[in-house]
């Protein structure tokens, strides 16, 4: 299965703070860099999203359903980014 969307940074920084406030656990910082791009990413199952933020972005809260919410910050403008995501699963 193939998997593609792109997101505005503003949409994308804000779930990203959404996820990190619904978790109870703290979350350790996963990043990547590739030049002046920083790539932020965390995954964890939909289940910890809370009713109201499933319903927001139309998703199915599940232990067996994963998400992986991706942040992209160019480094020198000190801004977020907007791109374009592929993954498959």
């Amino acid at each position: 299965m193939r998997v593609t969307a792109t997101l505005k940074p503003g949409v994308l920084s804000l779930f990203l703070v959404l996820l990190a406030l619904a978790s109870s656990s703290v979350l350790a910082e996963q990043k990547k860099t590739f030049g002046v791009y920083d790539i932020h990413y965390v995954s964890s199952n939909t289940a910890m999203l809370t009713p109201a933020i499933a319903k927001i972005y139309k998703i199915q809260r599940s232990k067996s359903r994963g998400i992986v919410t991706i942040a992209v910050r160019n480094t020198e403008k000190e801004a977020a980014s907007e791109a374009l995501v592929r993954g498959t699963v």
